[in-house]
C-alpha cells in the first residue's frame, strides 16, 4: 500500500467526522427560550440563549427587550445575563389573555421576534363574556 493510498483511508473518514459536525451545527437553533409557555397572573422568569456569535446577550440592555402586546404587563427586568443566555422577568396580570411575542431589537432595522403562548387564569373569563352573559367562577352564562 502506497503513502498516498493510506493518506486517503486516513482523510476520508476524518472529512466525514467533520461534515457530520458542520450539519449539526447548521441545524442548531441560534437563539432559544425557555419556558416557551407562560401563565397569567404570574412572574415567569424567561431564560434566552444564543450562540455569542448569533447574538452578545450580554450586551443588551431592558430598552431592547420588550413584551408585545405589553398590556398587562409591568415590572420588566433583566436579572442576569452573559454572553450566551440573559434571564429575564415581570409581572403579568391574571386578566391577560392572548399569546405575546418577545422582541429583541438590535438595530433599527434588525428585530428578533421569539413567540410565547400565554396560558389564560382558567378563573378568569374570556373577553368575548359580554351581555347578557356574566361571568361566575371563570365561566361565562347565562343569570340564573
Amino acid at each position: 500500500m502506497t503513502n498516498r493510498t493510506k493518506s486517503r483511508f486516513v482523510i476520508a473518514p476524518i472529512m466525514i467526522i467533520l461534515a457530520s459536525l458542520f450539519c449539526l451545527a447548521a441545524n442548531a437553533e441560534p437563539i432559544s427560550i425557555s419556558p416557551k409557555e407562560i401563565k397569567a397572573g404570574t412572574s415567569p422568569a424567561l431564560t434566552i440563549t444564543s450562540s455569542p456569535s448569533f447574538i452578545n446577550l450580554g450586551q443588551l440592555n431592558a430598552t431592547q427587550l420588550e413584551v408585545s402586546p405589553a398590556t398587562d404587563v409591568t415590572n420588566f427586568r433583566i436579572v442576569s445575563a452573559a454572553a450566551d443566555r440573559l434571564t429575564l422577568s415581570f409581572d403579568l396580570a391574571r386578566t391577560a389573555v392572548g399569546n405575546r411575542t418577545l422582541n429583541i431589537k438590535l438595530s433599527d432595522d434588525v428585530v428578533v421576534t421569539i413567540k410565547l403562548a400565554l396560558e389564560r387564569d382558567p378563573l378568569i373569563c374570556s373577553p368575548a363574556c359580554v351581555a347578557p352573559r356574566i361571568c361566575e367562577n371563570g365561566r361565562c352564562q347565562l343569570p340564573q
